[in-house]
């Protein structure tokens, strides 16, 4: 209810077509336990949203649910029944008709077909209308039917129309006809400059029925726009998030439980001392509670009201809330002692638990910077708004661009629609130095502008208000590199690939504050996938998921059409876009803050097209530790690590050393990617030599001996190499091709 069908959205039913209406409609008679807190987002939220003011005391509230099993009609969500046309089924008929001239029977709309002349249940048109703004309206049928784009509209009193459905699913195949005066026109007309009248600014989702004027904007300029109901521009809902992170006090820890607990019930609206001995006499919660608030007197409790509220004020002081989180977790202490043993050691908090790995139990790769586990996490997810036609824009910090074109969830309502999520997760952070220095490389600032024209090219400027910021190359590089870990680790953390949810802490270069560049993978699903411990251990194993990670993803099954792509190509849809595809980049839309946009592969490890610009390089990926996983049931050891003995470089040939025939031949091996060519050497048979080979070709796990066709005794070497399991070939360099050599190595 606060994604894809949240207050404003068109839900197609079995039966029926329905609109879910503001939060005015919300019902919460019977149900319990829907108010939500988050004090830093609902802060955030109150500074940046326009004309929205939020509740001190309940900010947030989940979804109605009734208490019993049963479905309840007074707690609920009473929808709107949207569009108001229909069109009849029957292929002799397809007559529309308006809703006002139907009948409701047993739930159904119903009319006496013009053709069969029974009754016969109507089907909601799949067309509609909407704005920019977010404005939605019936599709005007009768209005666009006598159009005309030259002359004076066709005068019609008596219209009769039909939906001609030619059944391709084009709308030029759709065709509106009137039965009255034959007049037709495709609905693909719509789609035409001034095709469709200007928008009426009505908001059937806040009024009681789909034209009420009280909630109409009738300052909207847009014109409108035809729009499939179960199109997937239809709704964009605007979610933002925090995690709950818990504060520290000078207060006594019953004292502070206490103030956590009932302060936005009892004591936020406590401004002078003297109202402390009135809340105390009016409130039981203060009447009966804690033995350490019952022995505070009247100044002391003000005094305890004081401190909470200056520490509280404190903590919103931050201009963004993932800044607030970044600092939290990297705060976090080593556990102590073996992580297996160390649950009675530690200080849970139910809300938020994060801690380091101890020492040696995790080695950091190269160009990672820290690792942080989060076995407890609380995440509040709030819905703000919405839009249509176009997807909102973010910035850096996930905050969305709250300008005008945001449609509002309500008319007046001063609480949000939230879901609270608990899981767990890990952790981790750049090196930020390296990346620094990375971000100056000539190749990278090159390829950061690429993409600065392509965000620019999706964002135009606008000539009033807010702008679009480019979120920088790091925030590409980070979203890219948590996509690859993403998809790495479902395939053994035993949760689902749509059950882990990424969360980006970046920063732009330069700016004010502390540099953040780290990635939280957590279970992004509420209910039973959310804390079984599967994810929290896999952070432990880092090394050993980002070298899986990047060896994947070196290559793509699209490539080398994927590895060339570029924001500037001009492909629809990929302005945001580098080197990613479905076959290597994207994961499932719950598991993606951006929509599976800002991704590039270049940018993270060396592609077939670019082999100079990723953070992490060809050298770095074949350095990266080998990490043995104990099977289930093992003794509980830290898990041992191994890595790969440097190896001595191999010895390559001087092709100065060979006549002219095997020069020409070796000058065009040496030009062909990752194929390496090593001096000859002798070919012996029970410890005694047989011949020569005359050099060794290396090239993706393959080896080739090849033996000089013209030597004497080739044939006798030959067969001994390949008795050996080597495989050899006899080469005459006059007559052997590139292709030949390749096709025998591979």
């Amino acid at each position: 209810m606060i994604t894809t069908y949240g207050p404003g959205s068109l839900v197609d039913l079995v039966n029926d077509a329905i609109l879910v209406p503001g939060l005015e409609y919300w019902s919460y008679s019977g149900a319990a336990g829907y108010t939500l807190h988050e004090e830093r987002l609902a802060e955030n939220l109150r500074r940046r949203l326009q004309g929205v003011t939020l509740s001190p005391l309940a900010p947030f509230r989940s979804p109605p649910v009734s208490l019993s099993d049963e479905p309840q009609p007074q707690c609920g969500i009473r929808a709107v029944e949207f569009p108001s046309w229909f069109v009849c089924p029957a292929a002799e008929c397809e007559r529309l008709i308006h809703k006002q001239f139907t009948e409701l029977k047993d739930g159904r709309r119903t009319h006496r077909c013009t053709h069969s002349g029974k009754v016969t249940t109507v089907v909601p048109v799949r067309f509609v209308t909407a704005c920019r703004n977010g404005h939605l309206d019936d599709f005007p049928w009768n209005w666009f039917v006598h159009q005309r784009s030259e002359g004076d509209p066709i005068r019609c009193d008596a219209p009769e129309l039909r939906l001609v459905d030619r059944g391709s699913g084009d709308l030029s195949d759709v065709y509106v006809r009137c039965q009255t005066c034959d007049s037709s026109r495709s609905v693909a007309e719509a789609r035409r400059a001034a095709g469709l009248p200007r928008c009426r600014g009505l908001r059937p989702w806040l009024g009681a029925h789909p034209e009420d004027e009280a909630v109409r904007e009738r300052a909207c300029t847009e014109d409108q726009r035809v729009l499939v109901r179960t199109a997937s521009n239809s709704y964009f809902a605007q979610v933002e998030s925090a995690l709950t992170i818990p504060r520290t006090s000078r207060l006594g820890e019953d004292v502070h439980d206490f103030m956590v607990k009932h302060y936005r019930d009892v004591f936020a609206l406590v401004q002078t001392p003297e109202q402390v001995a009135m809340v105390r006499q009016l409130s039981p919660i203060v009447k009966h509670g804690p033995a350490a608030i019952r022995e505070l007197d009247d100044a002391a409790l003000w005094q305890a009201i004081e401190i909470y509220r200056a520490e509280l004020d404190a903590e919103l002081r931050d201009e963004h809330v993932r800044e607030t989180e970044y600092r939290s977790i990297l705060n976090a202490k080593v556990e102590p002692g073996h992580y297996l043993y160390s649950s009675a050691d530690l200080d849970r908090d139910r809300d938020f638990t994060a801690v380091r790995p101890a020492e040696g139990t995790c080695p950091l790769p190269p160009g990672i910077q820290d690792v942080v586990l989060l076995e407890r996490l609380r995440e509040i997810r709030v819905l703000t708004g919405f839009t249509r036609l176009e997807p909102p824009a973010q910035n850096v910090f996930g905050e969305f661009d709250l300008d005008s074109r945001v449609a509002a969830v309500s008319a007046g309502a001063d609480w949000l629609p939230a879901i609270e999520v608990r899981g767990e997760g890990f952790f981790i952070e750049l090196d930020l130095k390296r990346l620094e220095a990375w971000e100056a490389k000539p190749e990278v600032r090159a390829r950061e502008a690429a993409l600065r024209d392509g965000f620019y090219a999706r964002f135009p400027p606008r000539g009033d208000g807010p702008q679009h910021e480019f979120l920088g190359i790091r925030f590409y590089l980070l979203h890219t590199l948590a996509h690859l870990l993403m998809t790495q680790v479902a395939l053994e953390c035993g949760y689902s690939a749509s059950a882990i949810r990424e969360r980006i802490y970046c920063s732009m270069p330069g700016t004010a504050g502390r540099s953040m560049a780290g990635i939280l993978l957590s279970t992004g699903s509420s209910g039973t996938e959310g804390t079984l411990g599967g994810l929290v251990e896999q952070g432990r194993r880092i090394s050993y998921h980002l070298r899986q990670a990047l060896e994947t993803s070196r290559l793509c099954s699209h490539d080398p059409v994927c590895a060339r792509r570029q924001p500037g190509d001009g492909h629809p849809g990929r302005a945001l876009l580098g080197a990613a595809c479905h076959g290597c980049m994207f994961v499932a839309e719950c598991s993606c803050e951006r929509a599976n946009q800002y991704l590039a592969r270049a940018l993270v490890v060396p592609t077939v097209c670019d082999r100079d610009l990723a953070f992490f390089s060809e050298e770095e990926l074949r350095r990266l530790p080998l990490q043995e996983v104990s099977p289930t049931g093992s003794s509980a050891r830290p898990t041992e690590l191994r890595v790969a003995p440097p190896q001595p470089p191999r010895p390559t040939i001087d092709l100065e050393d060979f006549d002219a025939p095997w020069h020409s031949l070796l000058l065009q091996l040496s030009n062909i990617d990752d194929l390496t060519i090593e001096p000859g050497g002798d070919v012996s048979k029970d410890g005694r030599v047989v011949g020569a080979y005359a050099m060794l070709l290396r090239r993706r796990g393959h080896a080739l001996y090849v033996v000089d066709a013209k030597s004497s005794g080739q044939a006798r070497i030959t067969s001994t190499l390949v008795r050996q399991g080597q495989a050899a070939i006899a080469l005459d360099p006059e007559s052997a091709s590139v292709d030949e050599v390749l096709e025998t190595l591979e």
